[in-house]
């Protein structure tokens, strides 16, 4: 099944594909930072055979409206009941649910929020309930020196060295990649789709991770932690304190990755149905 949705929240409108195995459980696949739902499309091949996927592009990011107000607009808080209303709209009670970085805060956060008692089951790929200062700092100076270029080839020879350690191999799931991640502006020059303020406002509100160690000990839904064996994001350390917290979790580690797993659907696909499949609803 294919349907495609536009879905106004106030002024800003959410972009949402539902694809797979229609009238199944839903599982929800949500993105990293600077990415799209388009991120998950080679896996609904694996997934797409028992589950009902949705796949959101949160604001400022792919078909969906830019916020205007993205000081408040680009925050965990907003993003939950954002996505708690998108499950209102599609009649969804809840979701299992697969966050890939800022998909898993998003589920971090709301899971004590607006989003109680609507995820069924959780996989977190590659994040946890911190960042390590040194990221925080490198996206600060990413944010501050947003890439642009005269020429597409350039453009990709860049992203294909930033999005190393995603981990793809395959040239074909590369150039899908790269198409969703490009926008050509008004001088003609080629960046990225996103809205750049997205990246600040990750970092802009501290605040809004201070409670995350909180509400991860808090869970009590199934949970599998996928973590990169070369992350600099969801370290050794932070993982081992994640397990600590959460025993009956789940580890999957994906070699020759770093952060964030692209999760290939012979490999860590497989596993993600096992996991889904034994806690579908």
């Amino acid at each position: 099944m294919f349907a495609q949705h536009f879905l106004s929240f106030g002024d800003t409108e959410i972009h949402v594909r539902v694809m797979g195995k229609p009238h199944a459980p839903a599982l929800l696949c949500l993105h990293g930072l600077t990415r799209t739902g388009h991120d998950f499309d080679h896996l609904e091949p694996v997934l797409g055979e028992k589950f009902q996927l949705i796949l959101p592009d949160l604001p400022g990011r792919g078909l969906s409206s830019w916020s205007s107000d993205p000081k408040e607009g680009y925050r965990l808080g907003t993003y939950s009941q954002q996505i708690a209303w998108v499950l209102d709209e599609l009649n969804i009670d809840a979701v299992h649910w697969l966050g890939t970085s800022l998909g898993g805060l998003i589920a971090l956060y709301g899971s004590q929020h607006m989003l109680k008692g609507r995820i069924l089951s959780l996989c977190l790929n590659d994040i946890g309930p911190e960042v390590p200062p040194d990221v925080a700092a490198a996206i600060v100076q990413y944010a501050s020196q947003p890439m642009r270029f005269a020429k597409a080839s350039e453009f990709f020879a860049m992203i294909k060295q930033l999005y190393a350690p995603f981990g793809i191999q395959d040239e074909r799931r590369w150039a899908e990649f790269l198409h969703h991640s490009i926008r050509r502006d008004d001088d003609g020059k080629y960046g990225f789709q996103h809205d750049p303020h997205v990246v600040a406002a990750a970092v802009a509100h501290p605040e809004d991770m201070a409670e995350l160690w909180s509400h991860f000990a808090q869970l009590d839904m199934p949970l599998l932690v996928v973590q990169g064996a070369d992350s600099l994001l969801l370290t050794n350390d932070i993982c081992a304190s994640m397990m600590a917290l959460q025993p009956q979790a789940k580890l999957l580690r994906v070699a020759g990755a770093g952060h964030a797993p692209y999760l290939d659907p012979q490999r860590e696909g497989k596993e993600l149905l096992k996991f889904f499949q034994h806690q579908r609803a």
